[in-house]
């Protein structure tokens, strides 16, 4: 039984779920009036995403890429909130994802969302 459980595992479709490129904004009027939540790749690797969620919809594992890049990596997703007031740095440590997250989505790496400068003038964090 063990073994059949394990080759079902292993048959499954390997999405980009778990990966720590996979991060998501939220969408709306304010933090209180969400409307919707984004879901992209920030390596924009994902043939699938972006996408946009209704609040109203239950998420799906259908819903991400079916299928993971060379560049998966396991992590905790970074979600951000609907007013740009944080930053990927307020969500994780790991610096390789907090730049990519910030690039993608426009948002300074500690907060406020403001238009980033080109790479040879960035500042480490």
């Amino acid at each position: 039984m063990k073994l059949l459980s394990a080759l079902c595992k292993s048959s499954a479709p390997q999405t980009c779920g778990g990966c720590k490129y996979l991060y998501s904004e939220g969408i709306g009027f304010s933090d209180d009036d969400r409307t919707a939540t984004r879901l992209a790749c920030a390596l924009g690797n994902a043939e699938t995403l972006p996408i946009e969620i209704d609040v109203r919809q239950k998420m799906e594992a259908g819903v991400i890429a079916t299928t993971r890049c060379e560049h998966y990596n396991t992590g905790r997703m970074i979600n951000l909130d609907v007013a740009g007031r944080d930053g990927p740095a307020q969500h994780s440590f790991d610096e390789a994802q907090v730049r990519a997250v910030a690039e993608h989505s426009g948002r300074n790496p500690l907060g406020e969302r403001t238009a980033w400068a080109p790479l040879n003038e960035r500042q480490s964090f």
